[in-house]
């Protein structure tokens, strides 16, 4: 709330008074008199745009009428808003990381052998999902990122020999030329790697030769 401002009060006045308030930042304020009828008027204009304050930033929108209390028992005091306030800003929510401990399991209704976790049947398998969420308990939509990992060979002579890859603890070896699906093959054949994707550019920098790309359902070797 401000001090007492005088219906004397020139615009740059209540200008200064309004601004004074920490819900206000930068206005425009414009003054009309009608002596005859004995009337003023101000016209309040927010303009976070031209605010340097992080107040103004708060000004942004449709913002609530202001207020106006009158000490003199014959003053009337009427509030009208011209134009309503709109803001650039757009709200975007987005999970945070994974919780385990929120993450739920849910059935797909309508769906035979999918609703596991309230019907199934004896001897038969039944499914149901897990719904991945954030410690707020929102959902996370999006899944896990495939890894790209790069096998780039390189040689001050002519390449030749062999180069072996490893990979949770197991190791496979190719020769220096191996192509695409010898490399796929060999690295779907480790133990505890699961189906990949490899993809060859050739070496663009230091390689003559190739550089192989793999894509595992979470890790890619290019």
């Amino acid at each position: 709330t401000t001090e007492a401002i005088p219906y004397t009060s020139s615009a740059l006045s209540v200008k200064t008074s309004l601004e004074a308030l920490a819900s206000i930042g930068h206005v425009i304020v414009s003054k009309t008199v009608d002596e005859d009828n004995h009337h003023s008027e101000w016209i309040v204009e927010f303009s976070p745009h031209n605010g340097n304050s992080v107040t103004s930033l708060r000004n942004f929108g449709n913002l609530p009428e202001i207020l106006v209390k009158v000490s003199e028992n014959d003053m009337i005091a009427r509030v009208e808003t011209l134009d309503d306030g709109s803001t650039p800003f757009r709200v975007s929510v987005l999970p945070s990381n994974p919780s385990g401990i929120h993450s739920t399991a849910e059935d797909t209704p309508g769906h035979h052998d999918y609703e596991g976790t309230s019907t199934g049947t004896y001897l038969s398998a039944s499914h149901f999902d897990v719904q991945v969420r954030d410690e707020y308990s929102n959902k996370v939509d999006y899944g896990p990122l495939n890894e790209i990992c790069i096998i780039e060979t390189h040689a001050t002579s002519p390449l030749g020999g062999y180069f072996a890859v490893s990979a949770f603890g197991d190791s496979v070896t190719f020769p220096f030329n191996a192509g695409i699906g010898e490399v796929e093959h060999g690295v779907e054949s480790l133990p505890k790697v699961g189906e990949v994707t490899v993809t060859s550019n050739s070496a663009k920098y230091l390689v003559p030769g190739a550089t192989a790309a793999v894509t595992n359902g979470i890790n890619t070797i290019i």
